[in-house]
């Protein structure tokens, strides 16, 4: 994907009292222009939830944050995927990532700083950048003829094409053997299989694991904690705390049984 645009909302001077109490009615954003936005598109936003819940639509616009009972989140996204029959775009945040959202207002896609957000100072900006891929498509797969294993597959867009993203997908892959040894493309019939070696393929302990050892590097060493971590830290257990200190303001209470017998 190349980037082909960057969007930008800057404050031109300190502002204060903006948040409207509602994270997702964003407190300033700009319509996403439809001329980006194909008739056949489909759409793959993350909302914001713990896990980055996916959530899908049609032309229709039509998310579904409440997929379950006992699954629910905010109908604000970001990153947003978009596919159609001309390729794919992302909208992706670049410059104060935690401060935006993309969500629909009267029916049409909107991005912009989410309605918590209360006070900036001048020059406070968030970028949201558009890239735009017009020669492939790339597919996540999980399915019975790949034995349920997670591939990842390129598929040329058109025919005139395949020789020459393939060249390129080959060299990219050539240059990934010193750190990736052993990742190698294959041709079939659905497109340009990425074949990853199981070793390199972390389940859920291995990744916790991975994630553990990140912990204690930043214990050991608080200067190489990224910056962004500290007001998401301390947000994070204001949440949890007051909420804690919420639930003891009234009487317990059995929570409804959601979970099929």
């Amino acid at each position: 994907m190349k980037m082909t645009a960057r969007i930008r909302l800057v404050a031109d001077r300190d502002l204060a009292g903006l948040s409207n109490g509602w994270f997702t009615q964003p407190v300033a954003s700009i319509e996403i222009d439809p001329g980006t936005v194909p008739s056949d598109a489909e759409f793959l936003g993350f909302a914001f939830t713990q896990f980055a819940l996916p959530v899908i639509a049609g032309p229709a616009l039509d998310f579904d944050f409440n997929p379950a009972p006992n699954l629910h989140s905010p109908p604000a996204m970001i990153p947003l995927l978009v596919r159609s029959a001309d390729g794919c775009t992302l909208f992706a945040p670049t410059v104060s990532p935690h401060e935006q959202i993309i969500t629909i207002v009267d029916g049409v896609l909107r991005w912009g700083w989410h309605g918590d957000l209360d006070e900036v100072p001048a020059g406070f900006t968030a970028e949201l950048a558009v890239y735009r891929g017009a020669k492939s498509s790339v597919e996540v797969r999980q399915t019975k003829g790949d034995k349920y294993q997670t591939e990842v597959y390129v598929i040329p867009n058109a025919g005139e094409d395949a020789a020459a993203i393939a060249g390129a997908i080959e060299a990219r892959v050539a240059a990934l053997q010193t750190d990736y040894p052993g990742v190698k493309t294959e041709k079939n019939d659905t497109g340009i299989h990425i074949a990853i070696p199981d070793r390199f393929r972390d389940g859920h302990e291995a990744h916790f694991a991975r994630v553990t050892r990140n912990f204690l590097n930043y214990l050991k060493d608080r200067a190489a904690l990224p910056a962004w971590e500290g007001p998401n830290m301390l947000a994070k257990y204001f949440v949890t705390t007051t909420g804690t200190e919420l639930s003891h303001q009234s009487p317990p209470r059995a929570a409804p049984r959601i979970a099929p017998e």
